[in-house]
């Protein structure tokens, strides 16, 4: 087996219990798992450090995760941001990015 299967096996694991934090609500799990999901994806050289700079905006701007979305080397992060969504999307736009702000789910 070669190193990236062992990081697509690693994804998909984390992909499954990101699946199991959602379904059961566990918000900090899955942010936390996206991350680690980020870590990985990068160690593929499939992010681009426009995207590691996002990601770690969003992060430091109170998104409890972020990763890396599409295909990779594109230009697209999604962020978790169960508190202030609008203070990480604010953060993004200074910095010269775009920003969409989505609400899933609500009450």
């Amino acid at each position: 087996e070669t190193l990236y299967e062992r990081l697509f096996d690693e994804i998909d694991q984390l992909v499954d219990a990101g699946l199991e934090a959602l379904a059961t609500g566990q918000l900090e799990v899955l942010g936390e798992l996206m991350n680690v999901n980020q870590g990985l994806l990068n160690a593929m050289q499939v992010s681009t450090p426009e995207l590691e700079e996002l990601i770690q905006i969003a992060r430091n701007h109170g998104a409890i995760g972020a990763k890396l979305t599409g295909g990779g080397g594109g230009g697209s992060i999604i962020a978790l941001c169960p508190d202030d969504s609008q203070r990480v999307a604010q953060a993004m736009r200074q910095a010269g990015y775009h920003a969409l702000e989505v609400s899933v789910g609500g009450k």
